[in-house]
């Protein structure tokens, strides 16, 4: 969903923002795995071990906290600003999409919909390129 082609011009804030999100979104759900497979560490750690588990798993935690935060503040910005493209466009349903959806490919309505739009849109950008 989120594949512009290489050549498109990077004017539009909305398409830039939606970028920026998606790769943020991208390292939100290592850092998860990070946080969660540090957390398991530390129950499992001996407990002479256990402070410096707890520490890493805090930091992870931390990481991950901070970066949610960022995600959801550049959401809130991307919902206020106008796209210049159908890149663009697309972009801001796409982030709509992985940000509300229950799972990444719900089958739910009106999620299958939403994707097929951001699919049209992508098709049609590439066509007018």
């Amino acid at each position: 969903m989120t594949n512009a082609p290489p050549n498109t011009p990077p004017d539009d804030p909305a398409l830039a923002m939606s970028r920026i999100w998606q790769a943020d979104c991208d390292q939100l759900n290592r850092f998860c795995t990070t946080a969660s497979n540090r957390e398991r560490a530390m129950f499992d750690a001996p407990l002479a071990e256990r402070p410096a588990a707890e520490r890493a798993y805090i930091e992870a935690r931390d990481a991950r906290d901070k970066l949610s935060d960022r995600l959801d503040a550049c959401a809130r910005a991307l919902e206020k600003t106008k796209a210049q493209s159908i890149e663009g466009v697309a972009g801001k349903i796409a982030v709509t999409i992985l940000q509300n959806a229950p799972e990444p490919q719900s089958a739910e309505p009106p999620w299958p919909m939403l994707r097929s739009c951001v699919d049209d849109l992508e098709r049609l950008a590439k066509r007018s390129t």
